[in-house]
């Protein structure tokens, strides 16, 4: 036992060793091709000020479209999101849901349907990429319906957001990929006669 305790003393006290800086001389860079002269930085902008604008830049030439169809029993979500830049681009999300749905009674500001509500998403990241030109869809339907009953009829406003998490690994506070809508939801007979 007292060879187990002497052996892990002597691995940490090494360890702790190893860690050390040690060199209180100011640190160079071998970016100069190795000379150990310092490499000069640019003051005029910081990284975080730079990647900002690159993701702005690239969150400009990315182009979020939400259709709507209607139908005798639910309302369609399309959801498209189309890389208009030359180059790929990566979107990682915190989990499996991609989007949110909220519908809205612009009456009593109740909230009367809500996507995520009731779900369960795989808790681990998710990564997608969309090439240059080219689109990711998505596709959700709601049924008309708040607590398992038909909402009345009338119109209603939908927000749908896509949500995600970074953009080419740069991380967004909040989404710019968000829709407002007004959703027509018509009585029974209405919508027959719609369909026909």
């Amino acid at each position: 036992m007292k060879k187990i305790i002497y052996l892990l003393f002597v691995i940490l006290l090494l360890t702790a060793c190893g860690t050390s800086g040690g060199n209180d001389e100011e640190e160079t860079s071998q970016g100069n091709q190795g000379t150990g002269e310092p490499i000069e930085e640019d003051t005029d902008m910081s990284e975080d000020q730079t990647s900002g604008n690159d993701t702005d830049q690239i969150i400009d030439q990315l182009e979020f479209n939400v259709a709507i169809e209607e139908e005798a029993d639910l309302l369609r979500f399309k959801m498209e999101l189309t890389n208009n830049s030359g180059s790929a681009v990566d979107l990682s999300f915190s989990s499996g849901q991609k989007y949110e749905i909220t519908i809205q009674d612009p009456d009593t500001k109740q909230e009367v349907y809500r996507y995520s509500d009731g779900q369960m998403f795989t808790e681990a990241i998710e990564n997608k990429t969309i090439e240059p030109n080219e689109s990711l869809t998505w596709e959700q339907a709601w049924d008309y319906t708040q607590n398992g009953e038909k909402v009345e009829a009338k119109d209603y406003q939908a927000t749908v957001q896509l949500i995600p998490m970074s953009i080419n690994r740069e991380e967004i506070d909040k989404s710019p990929f968000v829709e407002e809508l007004t959703v027509e939801v018509a009585n029974s007979d209405e919508q027959a006669d719609k369909d026909n």
